[in-house]
């Protein structure tokens, strides 16, 4: 229950840190090289509908659809993560995770999610 609690409190950290673009979850797209194919800016886009969104099922859509236009993002992976621990869903979670570290294996916010499933 605790470890529940801290996973509480980090994805609610995170959040914020997504809705006003500050923090460590506040990803800048064109060091990392993403924005520069259309379909990645579009992923971009749908990226800020999820977390825009209360809606549960919407946020999952816009993730699944981003991680679609941009496969190489772990931040994708990482935003359908959150969304599967709304769920309780944690083997899905730590699933999503595991791909995003695939993908960048250094990633600080996968890496700290991983270490509190």
């Amino acid at each position: 229950e605790v470890k529940l609690e801290k996973l509480d409190m980090l994805i609610n950290q995170i959040v914020e840190e997504i809705q006003t673009g500050e923090g460590r979850a506040a990803y800048n797209w064109e060091s990392q090289g993403q924005a520069t194919t259309p379909e990645c800016q579009e992923a971009q886009d749908e990226s800020r509908k999820a977390s825009s969104t209360g809606e549960i099922a919407e946020k999952l859509y816009h993730y699944r659809r981003a991680l679609r236009l941009c496969p190489e993002s772990p931040d994708f992976h990482i935003g359908i993560s959150k969304v599967y621990l709304e769920l309780d869903r944690f083997e899905d979670a730590k699933y999503e995770l595991e791909e995003a570290l695939k993908l960048d294996p250094a990633h600080a916010e996968a890496n700290e999610m991983m270490r509190t499933l």
